[in-house]
């Protein structure tokens, strides 16, 4: 049975009040132009609802005319993608402490990742950051930079300080529905001072360190829901 083709005339976005419209964009597999496949507007719909700033999706298509049909996405965004928190704690090993974070998964509409974590107590202070950018080029791809400062009173228990830094950069991709492959490489430069005794045990760990960190993951997920997996 021979069927006629039918090409896209427009794709029109439709309820995104917070995610831009290019970052809808870039995670369709077709635009303007390409020939109407049913496959891929389904395949499209799959991979926006998997996005944690959309709650739900629907493609619907309004034929133009014999040759041409349009393409309505119609989003139901989630407004809170991101949260702040901030608390207090008391532990008998570390003392009175501080807590306070930030998450946001759908930064500024792009759909970019912020995480910031910074612990504060007697006897540490802890910071450590990353940010998850997806490529609009390709949307199977997203790099990761991190950052991170811990400094650590070990006096108590082990008889020295240690102050460390890293910065970190990493890279996923999405090589199909089930696999992801991601590589990265980090550096943490660390230093043990202020030493209570003169041990071995001590004094191992007294002076500067640099260390560089290659890092290769494949992972493969063969459950059928990505939050509530019931096979």
């Amino acid at each position: 049975q021979k069927i006629k083709l039918k090409s896209i005339n427009k794709i029109n976005i439709i309820g995104n009040s917070i995610t831009k419209d290019k970052v809808i964009r870039s995670r369709l597999n077709f635009e303007s132009g390409d020939y109407l496949n049913n496959f891929y507007i389904d395949k499209a719909k799959e991979n926006l609802k998997r996005l944690p700033y959309i709650n739900s999706v629907e493609i619907k298509q309004l034929e133009i005319d014999n040759m041409n049909t349009d393409i309505n996405i119609d989003i139901l965004e989630n407004n809170k993608t991101g949260d702040i928190s901030l608390a207090g704690f008391f532990s008998s090993d570390s003392g009175a402490g501080v807590t306070f974070a930030i998450n946001d998964s759908n930064i500024l509409g792009t759909g970019n990742q912020l995480r910031l974590n910074m612990n504060i107590s007697e006897e540490y202070i802890q910071f450590d950051t990353s940010y998850s950018k997806i490529s609009l080029k390709n949307p199977y791809l997203k790099n990761t930079f991190s950052i991170s400062n811990i400094e650590n009173d070990l006096s108590g228990s082990y008889g020295f300080k240690v102050k460390e830094q890293s910065l970190g950069y990493s890279s996923s991709f999405k090589y199909n529905d089930e696999t992801n492959v991601s590589a990265g490489i980090s550096f943490k430069a660390s230093e043990g001072h202020s030493p209570k005794a003169n041990l071995n045990f001590v004094n191992d760990n007294i002076g500067t360190f640099q260390d560089f960190i290659l890092s290769f993951s494949i992972n493969s997920n063969t459950t059928n829901d990505l939050y509530y997996p019931t096979n």
